[in-house]
Formats: structure tokens, C-alpha cells, sequence
């Protein structure tokens, strides 16, 4: 009886010892399982993708021909698989290469590597992809477009005033494949990701035609600018700013004392004698068109004498003869004529004192005007009907006077983007509304005052060969001095040509010289740009 219950007893330990090392084992298969699924999950999740990133979009800023004055600068650059035959390939190429031995060694040690080649390659683990520059080396407009950082984000210029369209996050990637333990495949695929993406764009009115003709133009400036315009719509086709700078390397400028950072055509200046035909329509709008007044080289106003730039005199001049001989005295007595209020009620329908918004978060600088009450001066509106004293003006601020003067006596304000491209499509963006500054009448007869200041006043040095122009000189007084006491002046040339039907208006601007030296370079531009769309030659 009892033997019976002993084994009764002993068969049930022995089935719950059973039944433990029955689970005890389960447990441990399943344990192995889970440990191994896990292992394996991880490795599936590596397996199949190694990414270099090859480059970071970016929009692209174009002129109005639908050239790109960014991501212009083409580069070929080369994703590569640690393999034989990609090494032989780039020892090939890359011989005399100094960052080859760094290349090899990345290779050597099973990592894939990007690097820039002279041309494209076709080999086995070598996979080709052309990258464009936001910014690089001889930039054209590089004022104007300005550049990006590090991060890819605009600095100056349009680049940064549009940086919210413009910037990207997408970026370009070379994609390898790799096996479960993270290595390379020998004769893995190359995938090149994200070059098909096109981020947002926009399109400006600069015309690199115009552009390039504008710098090879400027050369010989130091220190200056020269816009050009179109005059029936304000549109901007050329603006330049000297000196200028290589926009990959800024840190050698910050301290540069002529300031090639500075975008100097929409920066103020004194603008002398290139603001007398405001005037001049001032004084024809208000009934003296035909003030007669003789230069005898000087004149006293409030017990100061006011000299001419003749110190001998015209003699007796007519408002055409004072525009073309450039007479101070005849406009000292011409503003003192027209008044304070009808001379400050002509210079605001230009805009002048005023930012000028040449497109959304880009604007010319503020500019001086003096203070009506300052005015009653006779002396100071003196100084301002020869656009001295006060009177500062960025040269793309002048245009809208010249404009106006050359077409029906309406002007647009200057602007230089004409579109953005958003998501594929192209939205064009309304010109400014038009201002009707002064009459037709009056436009007609300044356009033929300034047409005589070219032909045989002082402005003969700005007369082009190919067509004929107007315009305006200016040696204007900064009240600055150099080391040697000489007085630094601001020269100046604005105008329009071709004369008889004009379609573009020009500010030339040079820091530390005169009117005779901006002339030239105005010539030259003009005759430039008609051989260029006359189906000429254009030689600079």
C-alpha cells in the first residue's frame, strides 16, 4: 500500500520535473528566437542603404533670358564604392590629384567616398552626377544676387531677400547598398536621389548681356557704379557695383578699407549737377522756362558769395544754355525763382529721399533731402538747386527723373524681379504702378536740352558712335577731404539713349573723381549695347 503510494507520489514529481525542463527548454528556444529575430530585424534595418549627401538644393535665380546667374558653376562629382575597379579608375584620373592618397586610404579601409573629377567617368563602382554652385568664383551681379552660408541660407542681396523661396532642405544623395553587417556590396548599385527635385526659383530683369557689358565697361572704375534701365517699364537689365568681390571667400574683405562688401548703386551719395533737370522742370512747370540770367562766375546771396564752376562766366544764358554749360549761378537764381514749396513738390513726385522697393525685402537706401524749414534759407536752397548740401541719392534712385524725361513724362520705380516659379509654376509679379511726374511737353523739351549737353556741352565726352544720347555730367562736392587737403568729388553721368527714341536710361557713379571721367564709360556702354542688339561685333 504504501510502496503504491510512494510511486503514485514519484510518477507526479516526475511529471512536474518533466513538465518544468519541458518549459525550462521552450523558454530557452524561445528566448534564442526572440534574440535572434531581434538581431536580425536590426541587421535588415542596415541592410540595403549607405548615404553620402553629394549636395543641398537650392532655387535658382535667373536673368531675364532664363539664364541662371546662381547654381551656374558646374561640377562633376564622382560617388565611389570601395572596389578594384573604382580605385584603378581614379588613380587614373586623379594622378596628380593631392587629396588622391586620402581618397585611397577611405577606400582602402571599405568606406565609400565622394570627390570632384575633371570629366565624367563610366567604371564599375563609379557613379557621375553634375552639381551646380550657388556661389563661386567671378560671380556676375554678385552685389545683386548676393550669396548663402554654410547652411545654405542667403547672406546678402537677392539671395537673401528671397531666401524663403529660394532655400531648400532636400538635398542630393549618393545611396550605396550595403550587406547586413553594415559593409559596402563590392558590386553594389549607386543610386543618385533628389537631383530630379526642383526647388522654388525666381526670375529678375538683370540681362547678362547687359550685365557683362556693364562690368567689362566699369573696369577702369575703383570705386563707383553704373545701373542700367529700361525706361518704359523702370525694369533693371545691368547693375554693378566696384569693387567688387569673390563671394567663397568674404573674410578677405571685412577689413578692406574701400568696402567691396558695399552694393555702391544703391548706396547715397551728393549728386551735384545730375539733379539741375529736376529743377529745370521745376522751373519750366511753374512758368520760368524762359528766365534769362547772365554768369558773371559768382553771385551774393545772403553776404556769401556762391561761385560757378566757370569762374570767368557764361555770360547771358537761357535755361537751354544753362544745362548745357552746367551754370550754377543761373540755377541758384532759378530755384530762388520757383521757391522752396514748388521746387520740394517736383522732388517728391520722383521719390527722391525715399527707399525705393526694387523688389520684396530689397531696397535702395534711404537717401537726404533737406528740411523745408531749412529751406527758407536762401543759401541752403542755394546748395539744393545745384544738389549740394543735404541732397544724396543712390544712383539706381536717379533713374526715375531720367526715365521720366525720356519717355511721355512717366516713370515706373525701379524694380529687378520680374517672376518666382513656386512649385513648378511660374508667377509673374504686376510692374509698379506708373507716376506722371511732369508733362509730355515738358519731357520733349528737357530730352532736347540734354541731347544738346552731349552733342556740344559738357557732356561731349559721353557721346556714343553707334547711336546718338542725353545726359547730364556732375562733379559733385562731398565736403570730404583727402590726406592732402583735395577736396573728394563725386563724378557723375546720367542719361538716355538712343536720343531720338530712348530705351535705356544709365547712371554712371565714381567715387574721388568728375563728370569727365563718368562720361566715357557712359559712351561705352551705349555703343556696347547697340552693337549687341544691332547683331554686332560687341568689343570691350
Amino acid at each position: 500500500m504504501k510502496e503504491n503510494c510512494f510511486g503514485k507520489i514519484f510518477a507526479r514529481r516526475s511529471a512536474v520535473c518533466y513538465f518544468v525542463i519541458c518549459m525550462f527548454f521552450l523558454y530557452s528556444v524561445l528566448r534564442i528566437y526572440t534574440v535572434a529575430t531581434a538581431t536580425y530585424t536590426q541587421a535588415s534595418d542596415n541592410h540595403g542603404r549607405y548615404t553620402l549627401t553629394v549636395t543641398r538644393k537650392r532655387g535658382i535665380i535667373y536673368d531675364c533670358n532664363g539664364i541662371p546667374l546662381n547654381n551656374k558653376n558646374e561640377r562633376i562629382i564622382a560617388a565611389v564604392s570601395p572596389n578594384a575597379s573604382a580605385v584603378t579608375a581614379l588613380k587614373s584620373i586623379l594622378s596628380d590629384n593631392p587629396a588622391l592618397t586620402g581618397i585611397l586610404k577611405r577606400l582602402e579601409s571599405g568606406k565609400p567616398v565622394l570627390c570632384e573629377l575633371p570629366y565624367i567617368i563610366e567604371s564599375d563602382g563609379i557613379k557621375c552626377v553634375c552639381v551646380s554652385d550657388t556661389d563661386f568664383p567671378q560671380k556676375s551681379a554678385v552685389h545683386t544676387i548676393g550669396y548663402t552660408d554654410s547652411s545654405g541660407h542667403g547672406v546678402t542681396g537677392l539671395e537673401l531677400a528671397f531666401d524663403d523661396i529660394l532655400y531648400c532642405e532636400e538635398t542630393v544623395d549618393a545611396v550605396f547598398e550595403i550587406d547586413g553587417v553594415g559593409s559596402v556590396l563590392q558590386g553594389g548599385k549607386i543610386t543618385i536621389e533628389g537631383n530630379d527635385i526642383q526647388p522654388n526659383s525666381i526670375v529678375t530683369t538683370i540681362d547678362s548681356n547687359f550685365q557683362h557689358i556693364a562690368e567689362e565697361s566699369s573696369r577702369s572704375i575703383e570705386k563707383g557704379a553704373v545701373v542700367v534701365c529700361e525706361v518704359s517699364t523702370g525694369r533693371i537689365k545691368a547693375m554693378v557695383s566696384r569693387p567688387d568681390f569673390d563671394c567663397t571667400d568674404i573674410s578677405q574683405y571685412l577689413n578692406d578699407e574701400s568696402s567691396p562688401l558695399i552694393n555702391r548703386a544703391l548706396t547715397a551719395y551728393s549728386v551735384g549737377s545730375v539733379f539741375k533737370p529736376c529743377v529745370a522742370l521745376a522751373g519750366i512747370e511753374s512758368g520760368f522756362g524762359d528766365f534769362l540770367f547772365e554768369c558773371s562766375g559768382s553771385t551774393k546771396i545772403e553776404n556769401r558769395i556762391f561761385h560757378c564752376h566757370n569762374r570767368s562766366g557764361h555770360g547771358v544764358l537761357s535755361l537751354s544754355d544753362a544745362i548745357k554749360e552746367s551754370c550754377n549761378t543761373y540755377f541758384y537764381h532759378l530755384a530762388n525763382k520757383i521757391g522752396k514749396n514748388a521746387l520740394l513738390e517736383k522732388i517728391s513726385v520722383f521719390s527722391f529721399g525715399s527707399p525705393l522697393k526694387l523688389a520684396e525685402n530689397f531696397y535702395s537706401s534711404l537717401g537726404s533731402l533737406p528740411e523745408s524749414t531749412s529751406l527758407n534759407n536762401s543759401s541752403a536752397l542755394a546748395n539744393l538747386a545745384i544738389g549740394q548740401g543735404e541732397m544724396l541719392l543712390s544712383p539706381v534712385s536717379i533713374l526715375p527723373l531720367y526715365c521720366a524725361i525720356a519717355t511721355d513724362g512717366g516713370y515706373f520705380l525701379p524694380s529687378i524681379v520680374s517672376s518666382k516659379i513656386i512649385n513648378g509654376k511660374e508667377q509673374n509679379l504686376p510692374l509698379p504702378k506708373k507716376t506722371l511726374a511732369i508733362s509730355s511737353e515738358s519731357a520733349a523739351l528737357m530730352r532736347e536740352y540734354l541731347r544738346k549737353v552731349v552733342s556740344d556741352g559738357t557732356g561731349v565726352a559721353a557721346a556714343p558712335t553707334l547711336c546718338t544720347a542725353a545726359g547730364k555730367t556732375a562733379t559733385a562736392q562731398t565736403g570730404r577731404f583727402d590726406e592732402n587737403g583735395k577736396e573728394i568729388t563725386i563724378g557723375w553721368f546720367c542719361g538716355f539713349f538712343p536720343a531720338e527714341n530712348p530705351r535705356y536710361a544709365v547712371a554712371v557713379m565714381i567715387e574721388n573723381a568728375n563728370g569727365f571721367d563718368a562720361a566715357p564709360i557712359f559712351a561705352e556702354l551705349a555703343d556696347s549695347i547697340t552693337a549687341l542688339q544691332n547683331g554686332q561685333p560687341v568689343e570691350i
